[in-house]
């Protein structure tokens, strides 16, 4: 995967210089330059999950009449990706490791440094249309014409986001994702989120206020970057289903979703919106 991640950055980059080389950009820059030749992943929870399944529970491949494999069945518990297990953080750790000290083994155009990003970009919408079934997602199959079927389609979560199925709470989100190094991911590693503002408290005062101090434990504790909406699904829903002018932060961007193709909003809507800040408070209000 990195051999060809690689090869075809590296010819990109170079063609670049070769055929539209931007002269007037590169004037104003010193001679000797260090370069950064960014790459990134994508589905990185659907990835995390994955591996979490395969090593905790029992997954069984499921194979069609000419051995391939089109599903798998996933039988037990795992933990995912979002909920602060030390099992799942891990993993997450490894991978993002790994990918990363891969990359870097690969001579790349210029002499650049290999940086990763695990942005929320809304690359994970097309990307999941081109992506089949995994132990712990439904992903697009083939219809008897050869025609793709989209009619279980679970979009990967954007950037460094948990899977909408992972049960931890945003406290818990948070936690996991200042576990990953900043060193394996230079080029930002990005949490994409929604919190009630119920979650937060029962004043606007009270809610200010937490969120500062939650906001300022993420960062001291690692965390790099994030997109913030305050807001119930409940009260929105219907707005941004419509077409009515909803303004989020989706992707490292702010955007009117009526704007948004139905793809998008259907995604968007699939996102976690919180609404307790813990798994502790929901068996809280439980008990």
């Amino acid at each position: 995967l990195t051999d060809t991640y690689v090869d075809a950055l590296n010819i990109i980059h170079y063609m670049t210089d070769r055929y539209n080389y931007e002269a007037v950009q590169m004037a104003f820059l010193p001679t000797k330059q260090r370069a950064n030749m960014g790459f990134g992943i994508c589905g990185f929870a659907n990835t995390v999950d994955t591996l979490s399944a395969i090593k905790y529970a029992t997954v069984k491949p499921i194979r069609d009449e000419d051995g391939y494999i089109y599903d798998y069945e996933t039988i037990g518990d795992y933990p995912r990706w979002g909920e602060d297990d030390p099992r799942s953080n891990e993993l997450a750790e490894w991978l993002i490791e790994a990918y990363t000290t891969r990359l870097r083994s690969h001579k790349l155009y210029k002499d650049a440094e290999a940086t990763v990003s695990l942005l929320t970009i809304t690359s994970n919408v097309a990307y999941s249309k081109q992506t089949g079934n995994s132990p712990v997602h439904k992903g697009v199959y083939l219809n008897e014409d050869g025609s793709v079927n989209l009619s279980k389609l679970e979009f990967f979560s954007p950037g460094a986001n948990p899977s909408n199925k992972a049960k931890g709470g945003w406290l818990q989100n948070l936690n996991s994702l200042s576990s990953l190094d900043f060193s394996y991911a230079a080029d930002g590693i990005s949490l994409t989120t929604q919190v009630s503002p119920r979650a937060l408290g029962k004043t606007r005062d009270e809610q200010v206020d937490n969120l500062v101090t939650i906001l300022d434990g993420y960062f001291e504790n690692g965390g790099q970057h994030v997109n913030l909406n305050v807001m119930d699904l409940n009260d929105v829903y219907e707005k941004i289903m419509s077409g009515e002018d909803v303004i989020v932060r989706i992707s490292g961007y702010c955007v009117n979703t009526k704007y948004l193709t139905p793809e998008q909003k259907t995604e968007l809507t699939q996102r976690v919106f919180h609404e307790v800040l813990s798994m502790d408070d929901a068996l809280d209000a439980l008990s």
